[in-house]
């Protein structure tokens, strides 16, 4: 049987951001298969497929290119980690379990990465597994970097949980409301908050804690998030799991065609991407070391994200029930030399619209 190709498009990417690579990449991808097998996340010919799509060691390796491959290591295993539990406690439920069972899962989760009790995680293969990652994580970083990566696990599964329920209800929700979600349960807050440990660095909290840098950290990972919903949406419509998006709540909620949702958040994107831009050129000057560190590589995250969707088997391969492959998608990629949108004026999102109210603050938070 021939396999099918489905053609994608996804619309221009505007990111004038170098493309980087940590140069240890490789040797941290043979590492984090390892582990993997190690703690039970490849048990069978599927999973280790899935895994080895993931390609986490390049994810992460793009966001953080100086960081140690030590450090990277840990940050990669999460990134492997992350997808094993999406994939097989996230998304292959169905939407009419009950809620109860997972929010359980979540909160038994998050109290384990608390206390770093491994006795929590129980037999559960998916918990141990994260268990030694935090154990591995708490020994190489700072007490606040721990911190700050415990609280975003919580908004991170806090996201899934939401997702979960509308799914649960058959419900599609506002484009406000959406976006709020998508925040949260895209991963863009643990995804950020290893910046720091793969770098080396803390940020001190009179900065981290910054109203402007908080919004350019959440600039960057709506960002992701955005483009990520226009580059996935393929895989889950041709693979029969077409799970909410940017496009389809657009589309619902304009009574638009897909070419007009995919034009209007290309547009929204792009107006984030300049506000991105803006408010970190703008913190950069005043920055200390670590926090000057950590604004490069939320602009890394951004392009490396791109060019990491582009190349990851996670995105064209489809596979059907018990793994059969059903086909490949064949996606767009082409660089925009300019936005679709650079007004610097809040879009009538209310959920968002205070990232625009950090042009008026000071640059440079006061200690």
């Amino acid at each position: 049987m021939s396999e099918h190709v489905f053609e994608a498009q996804t619309g221009r990417f505007f990111c004038p951001i170098p493309a980087a690579i940590n140069p240890r990449v490789t040797e941290v991808a043979e590492r984090s298969l390892g582990w993997m097998i190690r703690m039970g996340l490849c048990i069978d010919e599927r999973q280790r497929r899935r895994a080895l799509a993931a390609n986490g060691a390049e994810f992460y390796g793009r966001i953080t290119p100086e960081g140690s491959e030590d450090r990277l290591a840990i940050a990669a295993d999460w990134i492997y980690w992350a997808g094993f539990f999406d994939d097989t406690r996230c998304d292959e439920v169905e939407a009419g379990e009950q809620q109860g069972g997972f929010t359980a899962l979540v909160a038994r989760l998050l109290r384990m990465l608390e206390t770093m009790d491994g006795r929590i995680a129980g037999d559960d293969r998916c918990l141990r597994a994260l268990h030694d990652l935090a154990v591995r994580f708490s020994r190489c970083a700072t007490p606040v970097q721990v911190n700050r990566w415990v609280e975003a696990q919580r908004k991170w599964l806090l996201g899934v949980i939401q997702r979960r329920s509308l799914a649960a209800r058959g419900a599609m929700p506002g484009l406000d409301d959406y976006l709020t979600m998508r925040l949260h349960d895209a991963a863009g807050a643990p995804i950020t908050s290893m910046i720091e440990m793969v770098g080396g660095l803390e940020v001190p909290c009179h900065e981290m804690d910054s109203a402007r840098v908080r919004a350019i950290s959440e600039l960057g990972a709506m960002i992701g998030a955005l483009d990520n919903d226009r580059i996935s949406r393929f895989k889950e419509t041709h693979g029969g799991v077409e799970e909410q998006n940017l496009l389809r709540v657009m589309m619902a909620e304009k009574g638009c065609s897909p070419e007009d949702a995919l034009r209007d958040l290309v547009a929204l994107r792009d107006r984030m991407m300049c506000l991105f831009l803006r408010l970190r050129d703008d913190a950069t000057p005043g920055a200390s070391p670590a926090l000057g560190r950590y604004l490069a590589d939320l602009g890394h995250m951004i392009r490396g994200h791109v060019d990491w969707s582009f190349t990851t088997p996670r995105y064209s391969t489809l596979y059907g029930a018990g793994g059969a492959l059903i086909g490949t998608v064949r996606l767009s990629m082409e660089w925009a030399p300019e936005p679709a949108d650079s007004h610097l004026e809040a879009p009538p999102l209310p959920s968002i619209a205070w990232w625009w109210d950090q042009l008026a603050a000071p640059a440079t938070p006061s200690a």
